[in-house]
């Protein structure tokens, strides 16, 4: 069940000469180095932990109010961020010591503010009429702020996203950009989820999101907190709703708790509990600690947050894109139909008629007269593969009986030649006037065929 630390705040006015009204400016954060929960009132006094008895807050001196300063810890230190960028105070023994040499730059608000490496940053915001994507980093030595370069294509310009870190990347999304359309309007950023590698500071866009309902408000901060590599998100205006997104899972789910008017969430590792400020129907605030479980309630619904890429994409696109391919694959088809009709002829014609061989309109007179009988062997059995062995007959001696050997050691001069002189006269390459391959009945003969490209017969 709830256990509530600070019940009614109002009710201890009388503890102290100033009055706790309803109107308290308050500010909740963790206490780095004792874990214990720091409620601050109105600039002045604050409780620590449990004890219900206020304290006087003692400061050096700080602009603005520090309900306008976000709370970040790096080890067991606390620093409170001005919300637009510039100052930083630091929590330090139930003080508040500004440590910057900066002002109040006012030129980030609705920044996404994280830690890494022991370092603070900024990314995005709005100021000085500009929507910023810009990452700057407050540098605990020169104790000034310095902008971060950063590399690839980053998300666009725009103020009021979500944000976590996990291992060395910064994950991003949601938000409100500047609308173009309309002056001094906003309009939704696109539902793109964007990686910053904090080693490389290479940007990455890991695709599109699930539509989300009144994930930003653009009146109020909507209030969030991170557990491990989860991030928790508590939307304004939809009572006892939680959103829960994991990313190492690449999930979000819905929950149904008790979060209606929850300010300034933290987890509590050492409990295993949420700690907030609960304002009720009378304005009355309080603060309260809550199981998780409890916090989120019942689990609603859960589905795939990052979509894949097909997911993402628009029917209309997704049918655009499959006639596109289709009349592309038609047009590629047509183009080569096309091409193979004109392509200019450069083999060789036969013509039957004058049993005479032409290259371009121009007889083939070089050619001898061994070379011209395996040349019109092959044209007449041009529609089969026909053995190397098959051509010896043309090189036998009626007269003088050669040995095999012999027959063979002429066959391939006459047909090397030939090969030769068909190369350099019509500029081709063997494997474009002969097909070889192995004969199906002895892998040991190989066998050979004009191709049909090179060879026409009128």
């Amino acid at each position: 069940m709830n256990r509530i630390l600070l019940f009614f705040l109002v009710a201890f006015a009388t503890c102290q000469a100033q009055s706790i009204s309803r109107t308290d400016e308050h500010l909740l954060f963790k206490e780095a180095k004792s874990s214990q929960a720091i409620l601050v009132l109105n600039d002045s006094l604050f409780y620590k932990g449990n004890a219900l008895q206020p304290k006087y807050l003692i400061h050096t001196p700080y602009p603005s109010v520090l309900k306008s300063y976000i709370p970040l810890c790096i080890k067991d230190k606390s620093y409170l961020v001005y919300q637009g960028c510039g100052v930083v105070l630091e929590w330090r023994n139930d003080s508040i010591v500004r440590i910057d040499k900066s002002f109040l730059h006012q030129n980030q608000y609705g920044a996404v503010p994280f830690v890494h490496n022991k370092k603070i940053f900024f990314w995005g915001g709005y100021g000085l009429f500009t929507h910023k994507n810009i990452l700057t980093q407050f540098n605990l030595i020169t104790k000034e702020w310095d902008e971060v370069e950063t590399f690839g294509t980053p998300p666009s310009p725009r103020r009021q996203a979500h944000g976590i870190v996990i291992a060395n990347y910064f994950y991003v999304f949601s938000g409100y950009e500047k609308d173009e359309k309309i002056f001094h309007g906003l309009k939704d950023s696109d539902p793109i989820v964007w990686r910053l590698d904090l080693q490389t500071m290479q940007w990455t866009k890991l695709g599109q999101y699930v539509s989300i309902n009144s994930l930003n408000s653009k009146d109020a901060v909507v209030p969030s907190f991170t557990i491990n590599h989860k991030l928790y998100i508590i939307p304004v205006m939809q009572f006892n709703k939680v959103i829960e997104i994991d990313f190492n899972n690449n999930t979000i789910t819905n929950f149904k708790g008790i979060t209606k008017n929850v300010y300034h969430p933290y987890f509590d590792y050492k409990t295993n509990e949420v700690v907030y400020i609960n304002k009720n129907a009378d304005d009355f605030k309080s603060v309260i600690r809550t199981p998780l479980q409890e916090f989120l309630g019942k689990q609603v619904s859960q589905e795939v947050f990052i979509l894949p890429w097909y997911l993402s994409l628009n029917p209309i696109t997704i049918i655009g894109a499959i006639l596109l391919g289709v009349l592309a694959i038609v047009l590629i088809l047509y183009v080569n139909k096309r091409k193979s009709r004109f392509a200019p002829f450069n083999g060789i014609t036969f013509h039957s008629s004058a049993h005479t061989f032409y290259y371009r309109g121009k007889p083939l007179d070089t050619l001898e007269d061994a070379e011209l009988r395996i040349l019109d062997y092959l044209v007449q059995n041009r529609h089969r593969f026909i053995s190397l062995n098959e051509l010896n007959h043309l090189f036998e001696n009626e007269v003088q009986k050669d040995s095999f050997l012999t027959v063979v050691k002429r066959r391939e001069v006459a047909l090397s030649s030939l090969l030769a002189k068909l190369i350099f006269i019509t500029t081709t390459l063997e494997n474009e006037i002969l097909d070889y391959r192995k004969s199906a009945n002895d892998k040991r003969v190989k066998e050979v065929k004009l191709k049909d490209s090179f060879i026409k017969v009128k």
